[in-house]
């Protein structure tokens, strides 16, 4: 099984699989290549299961814009339709409408669109949610981050939200959100920290999986 090995000042082995579907280990400077091979083929059924869900993944956001592909928002998906209706922006009902003319800005047309609904519902849920939480922020940044998909600067008092969740389920968003809340409460991920964040969200834990099995594939 072919990996790439990072040799690094630590205890114990690693092995991640990347955004391409590549092997990386790191492993302890002074540690055999034959136990780090033993090592990687003993968790191979893991790195195999794994590497077919990025596979899947990486599949997903291939866009090609044609008739018929399908695009996230809120957690479902619906599907694309081309049209030869001249229009000047995209539109959304029951599903995705677009002229054929547009196809060449159609990358373009989607990220302002998902970009539009995320600064809308995040705002407005951030409000609600503080709230309840009884803490203060002083704005919202969306960023375009997909490994990241949050934070909060306690120097500014803004908190940065990924537009690409506005594709996740409500209940995942409400999650990141009140995971960045809860930082001006802990600015940790201490015991504490997590402590708070199931006073909110008691399943906190689903989304935090459902984020690691389909976070790449909020993406146009």
């Amino acid at each position: 099984m072919e990996y790439k090995l990072i040799r690094a000042k630590r205890r114990s082995t690693t092995i991640q699989i990347e955004d391409d579907a590549t092997i990386t280990v790191r492993a302890p400077f002074l540690m055999p290549k034959l136990l780090i091979d033993r090592f990687v083929n003993s968790k191979k059924s893991w790195v195999l299961k794994k590497q077919q869900q990025v596979q899947k993944q990486i599949s997903l956001i291939k866009r090609t814009y044609s008739h018929g592909d399908n695009y996230l928002y809120l957690g479902q998906n619906y599907p694309l339709k081309i049209t030869n209706n001249v229009r000047a922006k995209l539109l959304f009902a029951d599903s995705f409408e677009l002229a054929e003319l547009l196809r060449p800005k159609a990358k373009i047309l989607f990220e302002k669109w998902y970009k539009t609904q995320a600064n809308e519902l995040f705002a407005r849920r951030l409000t609600e949610l503080s709230a309840v939480i009884q803490v203060k922020f002083s704005k919202l940044h969306l960023s375009g981050g997909i490994r990241r998909w949050g934070s909060y600067s306690p120097r500014s008092g803004t908190i940065s939200l990924s537009w690409r969740l506005i594709m996740a389920p409500k209940e995942v968003i409400d999650y990141v959100i009140i995971h960045e809340l809860c930082h001006i409460i802990q600015p940790n991920h201490s015991k504490h920290f997590w402590d708070v964040v199931v006073r909110y969200d008691a399943n906190y834990k689903s989304s935090i999986k459902w984020l690691k099995n389909n976070g790449r594939s909020l993406s146009i």
